[in-house]
């Protein structure tokens, strides 16, 4: 019986203790780039800066493959605020940013 409990334990410890495998294989990752210059300073140029959506806050951002950005807000009107978001304003909304970095153009999409 000392064998018996012994094997079981010793059993029950290796299931326990090994790695597991996640359910879904991760890629192998890519190649990375080689080191490079530190960026050293960084000009913020207040002449070209524009200030849009006034009264929304918290803009995270992805670059589609349609070419354009869309980003969500929280607390406001987003595109279709005046400041203070007014009747537009919503705890969350989603917005399409199309143009380039001189001619942009922001519309709320819900």
């Amino acid at each position: 019986m000392d064998l018996t409990f012994f094997l079981v334990v010793a059993f029950l410890a290796l299931l326990l203790t090994r790695p597991r495998q996640p359910e879904h294989p991760q890629p192998e990752p890519g190649p990375q780039p080689e080191p490079g210059n530190p960026i050293t300073a960084v000009i913020f140029r207040r002449n070209t800066h524009r200030r849009e959506a006034g009264g929304s806050d918290n803009w995270p951002t992805t670059w589609a493959d349609d070419g354009h950005i869309y980003t969500s807000w929280g607390d406001g009107g987003g595109f279709a605020s005046s400041g203070s978001g007014g009747s537009h304003r919503v705890s969350m909304g989603i917005a399409r940013v199309e143009g380039g970095p001189s001619n942009y153009v922001g519309r709320n999409v819900s």
